[in-house]
């Protein structure tokens, strides 16, 4: 995430305060990074009182009805709108381009951010299969730093959390040592173990 540019500015020519908000340089989302793309979002939408488009407390404003029945829309929706769709706009380009398909036909923000999260983050059995299987298989190559193995099952544990399915700090520490190389850090292995 590093030189993320943020570029946030009034729209010219309108009465109305909208936010114009792009991410280039920005985490990309695919489909093994959800946690670090959602975290980087919503800090970001947080920040800017976007997020409120996302999380269902800035919905649409309802239209008038008139006394015969009809219906009018509200005198905020157009700048209700336009905000949405600038956020959605913002939100596309922070999709890697096959993940951009799932959202084309999203009439909102919120709808984009739901069927994401309903994608990725959504405990299916057999997305939690896949998380458990990767991290039990976990285990460090001889090109990879200590830190860079130790921030993969970090990461595998956070996914998994978020799905419901925490994971308690001895089992941790037992997947952590099953995929270190025995030799190689034998008496690292060989300490923790006598504890």
């Amino acid at each position: 995430m590093a030189d993320t540019t943020i570029l946030v500015q009034p729209i010219p020519n309108t009465s109305t305060n909208i936010t114009m908000v792009t991410f280039p340089n920005s985490l990309k989302l695919t489909s093994t990074n959800y946690l670090s793309w959602k975290t980087q979002i919503e800090a970001i939408l947080q920040g800017l009182d976007l997020f409120k488009f996302i999380d269902g407390t800035h919905l649409p404003p309802l239209p008038t009805v008139k006394p015969d029945g009809s219906t009018t829309p509200h005198a905020d929706f157009p700048k209700w709108y336009r905000q949405d769709r600038l956020l959605f706009g913002a939100l596309v380009g922070t999709l890697s381009a096959p993940i951009v398909s799932l959202i084309n036909h999203a009439p909102s923000s919120l709808e984009a951010w739901t069927i994401l999260a309903n994608t990725y983050a959504a405990p299916t059995r057999g997305h939690i299969k896949q998380l458990q299987h990767r991290l039990k298989n976990s285990s460090k190559t001889p090109n990879q730093t200590i830190t860079e193995y130790m921030h993969g099952i970090k990461q595998l544990v956070d996914e998994l959390a978020i799905l419901g399915k925490t994971l308690d700090a001895e089992d941790i520490s037992d997947i952590i040592l099953h995929g270190l190389d025995p030799k190689a850090y034998k008496p690292i292995i060989d300490s923790i173990l006598a504890q």
